[in-house]
């Protein structure tokens, strides 16, 4: 029994901005720009992307994420207590 294509879907890729480490998009595999199709070379100027173990948070909570230095970290929270 081929296993590639099991051990492929263990495998997530994230694109991120390259200026703020926001994650953009988290899919499932391992990609590259080409997932962009005919966008890719544009894509390609302002993200990056990293591929990674499956993680079912990262994927459901992508808003919450960023990478710094090749890792997947919550992004900074704001002090919003001073509204409540």
């Amino acid at each position: 029994m081929d296993n590639k294509g099991q051990a492929e879907d263990k495998m997530m890729t994230i694109y991120f901005s390259r200026s703020t480490g926001h994650v953009k998009e988290a899919v499932q595999g391992e990609n590259d720009f080409g997932f962009f199709g005919i966008d890719a070379d544009d894509y390609a100027l302002i993200h990056d992307y990293i591929v990674l173990p499956y993680d079912d948070y990262v994927m459901d909570n992508t808003n919450k994420m960023q990478v710094v230095d090749g890792e997947v970290k919550f992004k900074e929270e704001v002090d919003v207590s001073k509204y409540m």
